[in-house]
């Protein structure tokens, strides 16, 4: 069932009337969150359809709905954000017919949320939830553009997405656990010394198997497995701790917080790296999708959402990206 009110009816006039160019509260699909700019006008007519609807149907969700304390303006903008995120994540996956919701996936924008966290997903319910933006006399901001980029659910779009995938085709692939990457389970403790005196590869790469492919003989746990030990064992070093590998692990040591070494999280965490590099291979920067500063490591940084050290640099993720293709090829055969 779709939220009330999700647009008013009486204040739908068209995005290129002389009434919304004057119109400061309408910042249409977030241009400055996106570029270069997509001409929406080719996809959307508000004048004519019932465009919530249409972006529902084109990309096979379930649903979309808004929290009550989202204004008509707030959800108008997230409706032009989030068709133009979609969209660009179809340019990545190529999901046949578009198939980006399975039918099942719900989105709700400042909607049953979890307190604290700008993003959440319900594995259970299938369910994405992005927070609105925060109130800026409760952040001491008032740029706007700042208030969506750092402090909402903006951003955040890919890596939920990311969890969706692990879970939706987790259950497709088979195995004992509801996600392909294992779900909760940690990374193994390394010796953190620059020459450790004893490691064994295949402790790692035990865990490895056990977590993710657990005996199905699933090409799909196949797949995240070899993700996994390309990203985080060095072959040319006999099998040894990756330079990543050290970080992720020294951050979540440092932080004393094994979030940051879930192997869910890591999933949805290069998945948005990977998203990043293939738009920025067709010249296409989505923030609706990505936070801005991802594949780029920044050994310190301020910025809340911009935790660098635990996401994979180009660099590193480049080996790995032929098997995320082969392991999107495979979802959309599970399609």
């Amino acid at each position: 069932m779709y939220s009330r009110k999700v647009l008013d009816s009486n204040n739908l006039s068209s995005l290129f009337s002389k009434a919304d160019k004057t119109n400061r509260k309408i910042d249409y699909y977030l241009k400055k969150l996106r570029s270069p700019n997509l001409p929406i006008n080719k996809f959307l007519d508000f004048r004519k359809e019932n465009v919530l609807n249409k972006i529902i149907n084109r990309y096979k969700l379930n649903n979309v709905d808004f929290g009550n304390w989202t204004s008509q303006t707030q959800r108008y903008n997230f409706i032009l954000a989030l068709f133009v995120a979609l969209y660009d994540l179809e340019k990545v996956l190529k999901f046949k017919n578009d198939n980006i919701g399975q039918k099942v996936l719900s989105i709700g924008y400042g909607s049953r949320g979890v307190k604290g966290a700008y993003a959440h997903y319900d594995s259970f319910g299938k369910y994405i939830n992005l927070s609105r933006e925060r109130r800026a006399d409760k952040v001491g901001i008032n740029d706007k553009d700042q208030l969506r980029e750092l402090y909402s659910g903006f951003g955040s779009l890919a890596h939920e997405y990311g969890h969706f995938l692990d879970y939706y085709f987790g259950n497709k692939a088979g195995g004992q656990t509801m996600a392909i990457t294992g779900g909760r389970c940690t990374l193994l403790p390394i010796d953190l010394k620059k020459s450790a005196i004893k490691f064994d590869s295949k402790d790692i790469l035990g865990q490895f198997d056990t977590n993710i492919v657990q005996n199905t003989g699933s090409r799909i746990r196949l797949l995240m497995y070899t993700i996994f030990t390309e990203l985080f064992l060095n072959r040319k070093r006999g099998f040894r701790p990756t330079d990543f590998y050290r970080r992720i692990y020294t951050y979540s040591k440092n932080v004393d917080s094994k979030y940051w070494i879930q192997y869910n999280e890591i999933w949805a965490r290069i998945f948005e790296v990977y998203i990043v590099y293939k738009l920025k291979k067709i010249n296409i920067v989505n923030k609706v999708l990505v936070s801005e500063g991802r594949g780029k490591y920044a050994k310190d940084t301020d910025l809340k959402r911009r935790r660098n050290p635990v996401y994979p640099t180009f660099s590193e993720l480049k080996p790995i990206v032929p098997y995320i293709d082969d392991l999107m090829i495979e979802f959309n055969k599970k399609i």
